[in-house]
């Protein structure tokens, strides 16, 4: 029972930082501060996300790996590729998790409770289309696309490919990718968050 809630600890982070990057970017537009943000990122977006969501990438990420290395290091739960390499899935884990974030603050701009009600809303969600208790190829084929969109499905795989069942790579190759497009999709769309930094006000 230890085991499986530390790491559950980790599954559930991925939705707090769902959350609190759509909080801290919304957080702007409460206090009134994003259009100065905009300025000290000469309208860099790139930039300015950067600089807004690093530390969160940071804390985040040496938290994944402090639960890594207590599940499997100190309580010596088995880690069929190694710890470093879960370590790795970890941080591309809290990349995707914030792009998921992003992406719903950007989906909402200026709307800080509706971005948050939106990761709530899927990040509950996630939980269920994960495959914990039901895999997802005995899913309805909707159900199968829906569960794509999500970075705890895809976390999930890797986890139970590679940490369980030490399969190479290339078995979770196409879940790395999805994390990695989660992570990057956000920049598509920078257009609209730029707009929201320069004409949006703050909305309940």
């Amino acid at each position: 029972k230890l085991l499986s809630h530390i790491h559950r600890l980790e599954l559930k982070q991925m939705l707090v930082i769902m959350l609190t990057t759509s909080y801290s970017c919304g957080n702007e537009w409460k206090r009134g501060q994003q259009k100065h943000l905009y300025e000290m990122g000469n309208g860099n977006m790139v930039a300015i996300v950067t600089g807004k969501l690093l530390p969160q990438t940071v804390i985040y990420t040496i938290l994944f790996w402090l639960f890594d290395i207590i599940f499997y290091n100190y309580l010596e739960f088995p880690c069929a590729c190694g710890i470093p390499r879960m370590m790795l899935w970890g941080f591309l884990a809290v990349l995707a998790s914030q792009g998921f974030g992003l992406l719903m603050f950007i989906a909402f701009p200026g709307q800080m409770r509706m971005a948050m009600s939106a990761c709530s809303l899927l990040g509950v969600m996630q939980f269920s289309l994960a495959g914990f208790s039901f895999p997802v190829s005995a899913m309805d084929l909707p159900f199968q696309w829906l569960a794509n969109i999500f970075p705890l499905h895809h976390y999930f795989v890797i986890y139970v490919n590679q940490a369980l069942n030490g399969y190479a790579i290339y078995y979770v190759w196409t879940s790395v990718v999805a994390l990695m497009i989660i992570f990057l999709l956000p920049q598509l769309f920078f257009w609209r968050l730029r707009d929201a930094f320069l004409h949006k006000d703050y909305k309940e």
